[in-house]
């Protein structure tokens, strides 16, 4: 009986050992992983997938431009962003339709070190016709939310459309840290790392329709 007692009691010890060593084991590995996980999100460095996910384009009629034989329809995603729009215009056709281009950027662009670039063009039916380039970041001159960006999709015209399709296009890129954004030459200026991404506007779909609303 004693024999069974005192193999007993050195069972429980053992066990105690065990699963007093478990628990700081345990402890170590949790608080490594939060350690890891807080150490990759203070080191994470911008790259241009950022540019693309907090920077949006948005084309709409500008501000204050109305007429009663012009509608705008205007989409939305779930997420709240215009996917779409769709201006209808029946007679008398305006000899201009001022349209307007809105960059919104999200924290943390705004206050980057690293001058971000947007270069690229309006497009009017898949033609460039006015160049759309601008810089965001902390030394950039833009300070003021929406960048507006105006155009007037009825100028140039050869000839009388139907229908007219318009949005913007741009390659999204940083430049080194310590570049001055408000005396660079976007024209020519090369991406860091030769690393760009692309953004584009929601489309704005122009139509010239009858009195009666027809095509």
């Amino acid at each position: 009986m004693w024999k069974v007692l005192f193999t007993a009691v050195i069972l429980a010890i053992m066990l105690h050992a065990c699963g007093s060593q478990e628990e700081p084991d345990r402890a170590s590995f949790f608080s490594e992983g939060t350690t890891n996980a807080s150490m990759a999100a203070a080191v994470h460095t911008m790259d241009v997938g950022d540019i693309e996910s907090s920077v949006t384009i948005e084309v709409f009629p500008a501000t204050g431009f109305e007429a009663p034989n012009i509608s705008v329809d205007m989409e939305k995603s779930i997420k709240g962003q215009f996917t779409q729009c769709t201006i209808t215009i029946k007679p008398p056709y305006p000899a201009s339709l001022p349209l307007e281009f809105r960059v919104t950027p999200r924290d943390p662009i705004p206050g980057s070190k690293r001058p971000v670039v947007l270069r690229g063009s309006i497009l009017r039916e898949n033609q460039p016709v006015q160049p759309f380039n601008l810089t965001l970041g902390e030394s950039s001159p833009n300070k003021v939310f929406p960048v507006r960006v105006p155009y007037d999709p009825l100028q140039g015209l050869q000839q009388p459309v139907k229908t007219l399709l318009v949005f913007a296009q741009v390659e999204a890129f940083f430049l080194p840290e310590g570049t001055d954004a408000a005396s660079l030459d976007i024209a020519s200026a090369q991406p860091e790392n030769g690393i760009s991404g692309a953004i584009m506007s929601n489309p704005v779909r122009i139509n010239f329709v009858s009195a009666e609303g027809k095509p």
